[in-house]
């Protein structure tokens, strides 16, 4: 089940994407990259965005969330779901609720950035319309890594 995620949901969330982040090596770093996580509220919702998380069996299991940005686009952010539930449709839902939100609040077009370790879930978004564009270098984790710019038209 979808529903709107809580500050109370904080440590579940960390915990999730973590475990995530170690299949490739790395950890959630809270003092720099991923430290939106230790205020969703103030970070998503107080910045007219909205976080969602799939929850099963009172245990989540997934995540999605998006934020406006500066150029009138909506921001992604915060996508992930745990690995025995992926190819589940779980993502497709998340996706879906992301799409349907930007739309109600008036953005045509969704973004984002991605590591660019994530080869499956970029073979995800593609299969449903976005453009994969530029490439980013970032050093706000654990570790340098890349990021891919995703965007997708929701007017088309």
């Amino acid at each position: 089940m979808i529903r709107e995620a809580t500050d109370n949901d904080r440590e579940a969330i960390i915990q999730l994407i973590d475990e995530i982040f170690q299949e490739y090596g790395d950890r959630v770093f809270l003092e720099g990259a991923e430290s939106d996580l230790m205020a969703i509220s103030d970070e998503f919702y107080g910045k007219g965005g909205q976080f969602w998380v799939y929850e099963i069996d009172h245990q989540i299991v997934g995540t999605a969330a998006v934020v406006p940005d500066n150029a009138g686009k909506a921001v992604l952010k915060r996508v992930y779901l745990h690995k025995n539930y992926r190819g589940s449709g779980i993502a497709d839902e998340l996706l879906q609720k992301t799409q349907d939100w930007c739309r109600k609040n008036n953005f045509g077009t969704l973004c984002f950035w991605s590591d660019t370790r994530f080869e499956r879930a970029h073979y995800f978004y593609e299969k449903r319309g976005f453009k994969r564009g530029g490439v980013r270098r970032m050093n706000d984790g654990n570790m340098p890594y890349e990021e891919f710019y995703f965007e997708k038209n929701l007017d088309a």
